[in-house]
């Protein structure tokens, strides 16, 4: 078994894709979960495993983490999207993201499931 005491991931949503698809369409919605994941790949990959859950959802799981390593994930991925969408031109819409993490360490959970489970209901207490 795999130990999994110091692990801690994230759910990443885009928090306004409903409200791009609605003003500007499908299309673009479409082009900005297309540009995201790219941006989450480049940065995820650098600290650990990413994945996108369907829609406007992304998972990273970063092993031997603490609150510090995460604010490192966070702060590159942010100054990345900002590189990557900063310069939206006339009519485009920026994308906002939204954060729900979980701490093995404070969670203290036995399967890579449940620490998932803890980042949704982190989402739904926020």
């Amino acid at each position: 078994d795999r130990d999994i005491s110091n692990t801690a991931g994230a759910l990443i949503t885009i928090s306004n894709l409903d409200q791009i698809n609605e003003q500007k369409g499908r299309k673009a919605g479409d082009e900005s979960i297309l540009r995201f994941s790219k941006v989450f790949e480049l940065i995820g990959n650098k600290y650990g495993f990413v994945g996108r859950n369907g829609g406007n959802e992304f998972l990273i799981v970063i092993d031997d983490c603490d609150p510090a390593k995460m604010q490192n994930f966070v702060n590159d991925l942010s100054n990345e999207i900002q590189n990557e969408f900063g310069d939206t031109k006339q009519g485009e819409m920026p994308i906002r993201i939204s954060f729900s993490f979980a701490f093995n360490s404070e969670e203290k959970v036995s399967t890579m499931a449940e620490l998932i489970s803890r980042m949704y209901k982190e989402t739904q207490t926020a």
